[in-house]
């Protein structure tokens, strides 16, 4: 197929493949691993409010932390079973923090007045979050534990079976 594609073509074509396969994200540049420190950050939510994953881990918490995009079908699709894991777990020992991922304010303020999400959602606008958790594509779920360290790293959509990992890690 690509031997009979003039040079350009074949560029274009090679070029298609490469962005389809690395997805749509943040950049790459952070490499993050179960058992690693979670890099701090600082992010804003739409109210201006400013919170970072110090703040999230403050009470000896788990921390689920959520990068999504409103445009991202599996991400949309995890939605409720986030809400459920928030309703669920939210008193006994996790947080759930979304990460808008390089969005625009308008366009996340819209998305939200539509859809229920009930855990806080915070903006990563240029990224820069992201590219410290290695985000390649949306969805990724990671959850640390209190003392900051990587306990589970999910490069895919948070399904309802994975609520039995929550669950075990929570368990005194």
């Amino acid at each position: 197929m690509i031997r009979g594609m003039s040079n350009p073509l074949r560029f274009v074509f090679v070029l298609v493949l490469v962005v389809g396969l690395a997805g749509c994200g943040a950049g790459e540049s952070g490499e993050l691993a179960v058992g690693g420190k979670a890099p701090n950050f600082k992010a804003k939510n739409l109210a201006g409010e400013s919170a970072g994953l110090k703040d999230f881990l403050g009470d000896g918490q788990f921390v689920l932390l959520n990068f999504w995009a409103t445009w991202c079908s599996p991400c949309q699709a995890e939605i409720p079973t986030l809400n459920k894991v928030h309703e669920r777990f939210g008193g006994k020992g996790l947080k759930v923090v979304s990460l808008s991922v390089e969005e625009r304010e308008d366009t996340l303020r819209n998305y939200l007045a539509k859809t229920e999400i009930k855990y806080p959602v915070y903006l990563d606008p240029k990224g820069e979050i992201g590219a410290k958790y290695g985000l390649l594509a949306v969805p990724l779920n990671v959850i640390i534990d209190p003392d900051g360290k990587v306990v589970s790293l999910r490069r895919m959509a948070f399904e309802e079976s994975l609520v039995q990992d929550v669950e075990a890690l929570l368990k005194p």
